[in-house]
């Protein structure tokens, strides 16, 4: 899986094919879940999109930049 990023690989590997069955092992992000959830009435989908948002976000910052960092090399 890691081939298709077109990277060699990363370090964290075996924890990252991990995540998809056991999730994070940061028990913040566990309760930050809960707090939403139950404080505040979310529902997980609501929750998983949240999340799904904040790291496309992220995403699209990191490549911008390292698009825009390529481009003053040249």
């Amino acid at each position: 899986m890691a081939a298709s990023f077109g990277q060699s690989r990363h370090p964290d590997e075996a924890a990252l094919l991990d995540w998809a069955h056991y999730g994070p092992k940061n028990s913040d992000i566990w309760n930050l879940v809960r707090c939403l959830a139950h404080q505040h009435g979310m529902r997980l989908a609501e929750i998983e999109a949240l999340i799904d948002s904040a790291l496309r976000s992220e995403l699209a910052r990191r490549e911008y930049q390292a698009r825009n960092i390529g481009q003053s090399i040249k």
